[in-house]
């Protein structure tokens, strides 16, 4: 089940991340506040897939370093719930970032600002170093198991449901009741005029559409996400519980789509989420394709410079000339006639 599972995951989350950090890099959205957020989002979700999938591949026809090594146990499961959390906290911010750009509030809007990006950025880095910290200390190995001992996994999973599985749906869904509410009184209070500078209107349809990734990335969040607190909450209390062998059995499938499938739909789907909801989205990965193709195919390029240069049409100018040139041709063969009569 990992195997069919978990590398399917690892093979299109990757080029799915890989891809977002090259679209939100290119100059049309490296200078937006939210892109940054995505960005760095997308850096972290790369390095989550890889802290959490390929040990579990690894893992498949091996001993898993969890049994023997302490320092492993210490520091796994640390590094993949920080960079969780901070890919987390990316979609969190992102949202924000979208509710104040809609605020009636000049102060509020300052927020969307990408110097406040780039500030927040290491700043959530530092901040889910140290918040985690308890981990490292308290997870120990017991019996060939890395666990969490005594009265600190019951800790753990109020912990784990609190800060993973309420906070940030509630933080997303609140900027995104607030998005939707300031869309709202923007357009009742400006009537929609047909702009003349077409950039502006790129700019707004651009946002519109950040807005709506994000939604449906909140979804997607929300599905893949919630599930894997809950369980390891439910574990915490019937831990000493006597369970019958068909209990354990569903329980520990249940623990694996929670904790070792759900849980990375979310860092590995962001891309597809974004390409499927967006017309802006997806004609920057066109963009970005065409740029990579002519870059590192010059041939082509030069094969389609050539088509296009053969069905160059005319413009009106042009076309305008070519018939005051047939004209006076024309005029001229006349001239060139009449004078030849007159000479015979």
């Amino acid at each position: 089940m990992t195997r069919c599972g978990l590398v399917p995951i690892l093979i299109l989350g990757g080029i799915g991340n890989i891809l977002n950090i090259l679209v939100f890099n290119r100059k049309v959205l490296r200078f937006t506040s939210c892109s940054v957020y995505l960005l760095a989002a997308s850096v972290v979700n790369l390095l989550s897939l890889s802290f959490g999938i390929i040990p579990s591949i690894y893992t498949i026809n091996r001993i898993n370093p969890d049994t023997y090594s302490m320092i492993y146990c210490k520091l796994g499961l640390y590094f993949l719930h920080a960079s969780l959390m901070m890919g987390r906290s990316y979609l969190v911010l992102a949202c924000i970032d979208r509710c104040t750009l809609c605020s009636p509030v000049s102060k509020i809007r300052d927020f969307s600002q990408i110097k406040v990006a780039r500030r927040l950025v290491p700043a959530v880095i530092i901040i889910w170093f140290i918040i985690p910290a308890h981990i490292p200390t308290f997870n120990t190995i017991q019996n060939r198991q890395c666990l969490r001992p005594g009265s600190y996994d019951l800790i753990y999973s109020i912990y784990s449901l609190i800060v993973a599985g309420l906070l940030p749906p509630v933080m997303m869904g609140i900027a995104t009741i607030l998005t939707y509410k300031n869309l709202r009184q923007i357009r009742q209070r400006i009537n929609p005029v047909r702009m003349i500078d077409s950039s502006r209107v790129r700019i707004r349809q651009r946002d519109y559409q950040i807005m709506i990734m994000l939604m449906a990335q909140v979804i997607v969040y929300v599905i893949s996400t919630l599930a894997y607190p809950v369980d390891v909450f439910y574990g915490a209390l019937t831990r000493h519980v006597v369970k019958s062998a068909e209990e354990q059995a569903v329980e520990k499938f249940c623990s694996f789509m929670a904790g070792g499938f759900l849980i990375y739909l979310d860092t590995a789907s962001s891309f597809y989420v974004y390409y499927f909801t967006s017309t802006t989205f997806r004609h920057d990965v066109q963009r970005l394709m065409m740029n990579c193709g002519l870059k590192y195919f010059p041939k082509i390029n030069v094969l389609r410079m050539r088509r296009n240069t053969i069905n160059i049409q005319p413009t009106a100018m042009q076309h305008e000339r070519i018939i005051i040139a047939n004209k006076m041709s024309n005029h001229n063969e006349k001239l060139n006639n009449h004078q030849d009569k007159v000479n015979e």
